[in-house]
């Protein structure tokens, strides 16, 4: 028990991209084995289903891991809300829902320890663009696909050189010098 990760009240996952090239699945199939939370929030484009319609499926073992991780948290007694976004949107035809493993919500209310109330939600709800689809979701949708595609041949460059990981998201932080608040 030594070894297991300090016990969270809440943990908000997002954006994980389940069947779509550039996903993480090996990482958050990790995270996930040594997770230990009252609940777990998945908050939208967790099953890329748009990716699996649009493009050629990418479903690699590390994918279905991170499906049995979820489960096994399941078993241990954590509450998984399941809010889609908009690479899962077809999802949002079941909210309300409760599934064996999950509850499927259109947004939720948490909680915190010291009584706030925050609201949980996808962003794809409050962004026009993605909600009413057209030129600009086509071309932003072509563009995020080149960005990865640029971040991985970036990163494979890095690992060659034997350099770590690096994302735009932690240049960005270091160039502003923000503390991670979370």
């Amino acid at each position: 028990l030594a070894n297991l990760s300090p016990h969270r009240r809440a943990v908000f996952v997002s954006d994980v991209h389940l069947g779509s090239r550039h996903c993480h699945a090996a990482e958050l199939a990790r995270f996930l084995s040594q997770l230990r939370c009252d609940r777990l929030y998945l908050v939208g484009d967790i099953i890329d289903l748009w990716w699996m319609a649009h493009r050629r499926a990418n479903w690699r073992q590390s994918h279905s891991e991170v499906i049995q991780a979820l489960h096994a948290l399941r078993r241990a007694g954590t509450e998984i809300i399941y809010i889609p976004g908009n690479h899962d949107a077809s999802l949002r035809h079941v909210c309300g829902v409760m599934l064996p493993a999950m509850q499927v919500r259109r947004r939720a209310i948490h909680v915190t320890a010291d009584g706030r109330r925050l609201l949980v939600a996808h962003g794809d709800e409050y962004d026009g663009v993605t909600h009413f689809g057209g030129l600009q979701e086509k071309f932003g949708d072509w563009l995020y696909y080149r960005i990865l595609t640029g971040n991985q041949a970036l990163n494979a460059v890095r690992r060659r050189l034997g350099m770590r990981y690096w994302s735009l998201s932690e240049f960005l932080k270091k160039r502003s010098g923000a503390a991670e608040r979370y």
